[in-house]
Parts: structure tokens; C-alpha cells; sequence
């Protein structure tokens, strides 16, 4: 068999190259593409530019910590500590953030807590990734007019809303602004050789994985662009010389986020591909919500979600595919394997939510697949037929996603939504019922409650949190049912006896009541609220032996509290 030179194989490769060099099949026209994306996108989420908190963290990532965004010195420490930071509260240790916290102390800047600012910055976010997306789908080779169609109806589609209207949604789309700099500069550093574009391939990459740690799928997809799609297989120096930094900003992530995260211990591999399995039918309804978003949440559930739609998708996918004449296996698997990489690596977190943001990043390989698929390898672009269909999905699309902004208005709309959307959602039913106590509708709370208690779902903190509204309208028999009964199911949960205690403590049963908050203490030491009462109960009793006790027991624990 007759072997080939590397000059004489540069050659045959210079006419392939140039095709997948970039947004050069667009021609002059690519202008006016990216005004007509603008356009649209404007068109559709303009309404969201007025809309308030919600209350699912961006109050907390963005009112709560307020003073530390409000201070651009802070930049270097966001790099240095978990997302969830400025509460203090439990996040598990697993949100490391920094690029997102420093999306925020930009807009900080221009409009301190308001978040109009806040929204008009996910607009431009989802507008750049979109313009990305077009130019990296032409770079595939992707025909101009189905690319142009694909692209509008990634920019209008309903399951993305969530990442846009919800101001802490864009960290997937920042993730997919980056994702795509970074391998558009990739294949421009394989054509052209220039290491300063090299140079800004690596910069994009760390900034993608500094966004969040799905990027970490890149190293996959990277790769399999060079070695099987760029065939860059006569380039193996190059492609170790880019490998190394890949390698080298991998590792100063790493050290960084674990350092920020303080070393969290991973699951143990059993456990997590258990929570893996047990995820995985999220695979497929989001394909189903991709082809059929008819069934959308803002916390969806496995169960709520169902498989209709998912069965629907799935099959109209496998079928269209099947179905191709000519189809590129090569890109077919590239698509499949950008899906997969960037969507998986989610599904082994424990009582996890289907949320839609998530999904923005692989619907980009969604995409390319369904470019593979027999519909859109058949269709003539220049076709009136063609034109009328893809304007008549992109009309649709806009259509129900323009209501679905609505949801996002404020946090009423959010969590009502969120209830009736996914009945079984934990989640949902805890936030709209403190949503609705706040509101002083402490009855439609008790409803809330109560209807939730009903379903096959989790019942952790309900009875808690219904008994705390017996008890504040002098329910006292009910309210103590209800405490029990969250004990029971939820035996180390502090607050349920700490609640009790006070309960036994107003309605006279003192004793009892000083014997819950000590097992309050004992399951949580350091628990302020019960070393409190317990401070309270002894000066009243006149015990000053015991109070003294307590008194030196939050010292030496180093609770800081004003004594009675």
C-alpha cells in the first residue's frame, strides 16, 4: 500500500481545513444572520429585563452578598471559596463558582442589587452563545440555511428559558459562551498554527472550567475533534504540545477548587454510579423536552415528568437517524458523546432535579445530531417548503416560550408554578409554602402543606414546618402531633425538638421541655437557640449551677451569645 508524505498529506488537507476554519461560509451575510439572532432574542426575553427575585439563590447569590460583590479588590477570592460562601449554609461543598461570582460583582457595579442589569446580562450572554453556535455549526460544515434555522430555534427555544429569565441560569450559558471560543480557536490553531490563537484556546478552556466543572468534558471532546473529526492524527507534536496545557490548567483547577472546597471527600464509586442509574431516566425526558417541551418545570421531577413525551422523542431521534442515507458517523458519534459528556457527570448527585438550565450546553450536540438526521439532510434550505416549516417551529417556539418567561416574574409565579408544574417536588412545596407564610397566608400554607403530606413523596421537614404554624395560632395538640411525627421520620433534625421544647415550655410542661432542647443539643452542639432557652430556663428556675454550666460549655465551644 502506497504511503503518503507529510507535505504531500498537508496539501489534500488544506481544502478541509479551510471548510472548517469558520464562519467564512456565512460571506457577507453573516451580519445580518447575527442581527436577525439579536433580533428575536430581544423580541422574546425583554420582558424579563423588569422581573424581580425569585428566591432560588439568586437573593443569595446576589442580595446576601452584596458587600463582597460590590468590591472588584474581591475578584481574586472568588477563587477561593465555594459559591454558597456568604451564607455559610451547607451546599454540600460542591458549588465552585468563581467566574459566575465575578459575572456577578460586574453587574454589581452597574446596578447594585437591582437586577435588571443582572437580566439584561444574561440577554447579551444568550445572544453571543447563540451567534457561537452558528459559527461553530458552519464550521462543522453545516449548511447555511439549516444552521440559520437551528440556531433560531436554539435562541427561542422553551427549555432554555430557565437559563436566561433566572438570573443564576447563566452560568450555562457563560459555560457554553466559553465551550465554544474554546474549540472554534482550536480548530483555527490546527489550521493556521498560530500558538497566540493556541494561547487563547487555553485561556477560553480554563475559563470554561473556572465556570463550572462539566467543562471538564471538553478534554473528551476536544480531543475527539482533533484525532477524528480534524483528523490531525499527521500532527501528533502539536496535538501533545496543546494536550500539555490542557493537562497543566487542569490541575491548577483542581488544586484551586479543592483547596476553596476544602478537600470534599467523593462518593464512594458504588454509591455513585447507583445515583447515576437512578438518574439516567432524566436522559431521556430531556430528550423528549427537547423535541416536545410541552411538559416544562422550574423543579421537575422524574416522577411528574413522566415518559411520554421522552418515549416520543427518543423514538423520533433513533428513527431519523436510522432512516439517513449518507449519514456522518463521525459526527453523529461527536454529537452523541457532547451530550452525554456535558449532561452526565450531573446525574450523581443525590435527590437531584431535572432542572432545565442543565441542558443548555449539550442541546449544542443535540443539535449537530439532529443535523445528522434524515429531515434536515434531505431538505433543500432555498426550498419555500423549508422556509415555511422553520419559520413555523421558530414562530412556535417563540410563542410558548414568550408565556413561559412569565413564570420567572416574581417569586409568587415561581414557586405556584413550580407546585403545580411538579407536584411531587420537595423543593417547590417547602419554598411556596414559606413564600405564602411570609405573605401572612398562613392558611393556604397549612393547605399546601398538608396536600403535599398526601402524595407517595418525602415528607422531611413538613410536619416541622406545619406544626411551626399549629403552634404560632395556638394549634397546641395538633402542633405537637406534628413535631412527633417529624421526629419519627427524622430523627436528627434539631430544629423539630428545639420547636417541641418550646411548645412543653409555653403551655407548661417545663421539664419536658428543658430535656428537648439538651437532646437538641446533643444532636447539634452547637446549636445557639437551644443553649439560649436553656440559659433563659435556669436563670427563671434559679439555678445558678446550671446556668453557669451552660454558660461556660457555649464558651468553651466558642458560641457567642448575648446572656441573659
Amino acid at each position: 500500500m502506497a504511503s503518503i508524505s507529510k507535505s504531500d498529506y498537508d496539501r489534500c488537507m488544506t481544502e478541509q481545513q479551510k471548510k472548517l476554519a469558520g464562519p467564512a461560509g456565512l460571506g457577507r451575510s453573516a451580519w445580518v444572520a447575527y442581527l436577525g439572532i439579536a433580533t428575536i432574542t430581544v423580541l422574546l426575553y425583554g420582558k424579563v429585563i423588569p422581573f424581580g427575585y425569585v428566591e432560588h439563590d439568586d437573593a443569595i447569590l446576589i442580595k446576601q452578598d452584596h458587600q463582597f460583590l460590590k468590591d472588584l479588590s474581591h475578584i481574586p477570592e472568588a477563587f477561593g471559596r465555594d459559591v454558597f460562601h456568604v451564607t455559610g449554609m451547607d451546599s454540600g461543598k460542591i458549588y465552585y463558582r468563581p467566574i459566575l461570582t465575578i459575572s456577578f460583582m460586574i453587574d454589581t457595579q452597574l446596578g447594585g442589587t437591582n437586577l435588571a442589569v443582572f437580566h439584561i446580562t444574561n440577554i447579551l450572554i444568550h445572544i453571543l452563545a447563540a451567534c457561537l453556535l452558528l459559527h461553530f455549526l458552519m464550521a462543522l460544515q453545516v449548511r447555511k440555511g439549516v444552521a440559520l434555522f437551528l440556531v433560531m430555534a436554539f435562541a427561542v427555544h422553551p427549555l432554555l428559558v430557565q437559563a436566561v429569565a433566572w438570573v443564576p441560569g447563566r452560568n450555562d450559558s457563560m459555560l457554553t459562551v466559553f465551550a465554544l471560543a474554546c474549540l472554534l480557536l482550536l480548530m483555527r490553531f490546527h489550521r493556521t498554527g498560530n500558538w497566540i490563537v493556541c494561547g487563547l484556546h487555553l485561556l477560553f478552556f480554563a475559563l470554561a472550567l473556572f465556570t463550572k466543572e462539566n467543562a471538564i468534558g471538553l478534554l473528551v471532546v476536544q480531543a475527539y475533534l482533533l484525532v477524528v473529526i480534524l483528523r490531525q492524527n499527521r500532527r501528533w507534536p502539536r496535538v501533545l504540545t496543546v494536550g500539555a496545557g490542557w493537562l497543566v490548567i487542569v490541575t491548577i483547577w483542581f488544586l484551586l477548587r479543592n483547596a476553596a472546597l476544602n478537600y470534599p471527600p467523593l462518593p464512594p464509586f458504588k454509591r455513585g454510579m447507583a445515583t447515576l442509574f437512578e438518574n439516567l431516566p432524566m436522559l431521556v425526558q430531556y430528550i423528549g423536552k427537547i423535541l416536545f417541551p410541552f411538559n416544562l418545570s422550574t423543579t421537575p421531577t422524574i416522577q411528574d415528568t413522566g415518559y411520554l413525551f421522552a418515549a416520543l422523542g427518543v423514538g423520533c431521534t433513533v428513527l431519523s437517524l436510522v432512516l439517513s442515507k449518507g449519514i456522518s458517523w463521525r459526527k453523529t458519534i461527536f454529537a452523541a458523546t457532547w451530550f452525554l459528556v456535558f449532561l452526565l457527570p450531573s446525574f450523581v448527585i443525590p435527590g437531584l432535579l431535572g432542572f432545565e438550565h442543565r441542558i443548555y450546553l449539550p442541546f449544542v450536540g443535540f443539535l449537530v445530531l439532529l443535523h445528522e438526521s434524515a429531515p434536515l439532510r434531505r431538505a433543500d434550505p432555498g426550498s419555500r417548503m423549508f422556509r415555511a416549516i422553520a419559520c413555523g417551529v421558530v414562530a412556535a417556539l417563540f410563542a410558548i416560550s414568550f408565556f413561559r418567561c412569565d413564570v420567572f416574574r416574581d417569586r409568587d409565579s415561581f414557586w405556584a408554578s413550580a407546585v403545580k408544574s411538579s407536584p411531587h417536588s420537595r423543593m417547590a412545596h417547602l419554598n411556596y409554602g414559606t413564600a405564602l407564610l411570609e405573605a401572612d397566608r398562613w392558611e393556604e400554607a397549612a393547605a399546601l402543606y398538608q396536600e403535599y403530606l398526601k402524595r407517595d413523596a418525602d415528607p422531611t421537614l413538613f410536619h416541622n414546618n406545619l406544626a411551626v404554624i399549629y403552634a404560632t395560632h395556638k394549634m397546641f395538640a395538633e402542633a405537637e402531633q406534628e413535631f412527633k411525627a417529624e421526629m419519627e421520620i427524622n430523627p436528627d433534625y434539631a430544629e423539630a425538638y428545639v420547636n417541641l421544647g418550646g411548645l412543653y415550655h409555653s403551655t407548661g410542661r417545663k421539664d419536658q421541655a428543658e430535656k428537648l432542647w439538651k437532646k437538641t443539643i446533643e444532636i447539634s452542639p452547637r446549636h445557639l437557640k437551644a443553649h439560649s432557652l436553656l440559659l433563659r430556663y435556669y436563670r427563671s428556675q434559679g439555678d445558678s449551677v446550671r446556668y453557669q454550666q451552660i454558660v461556660k460549655e457555649m464558651e468553651r465551644k466558642g458560641i457567642r451569645v448575648r446572656i441573659p
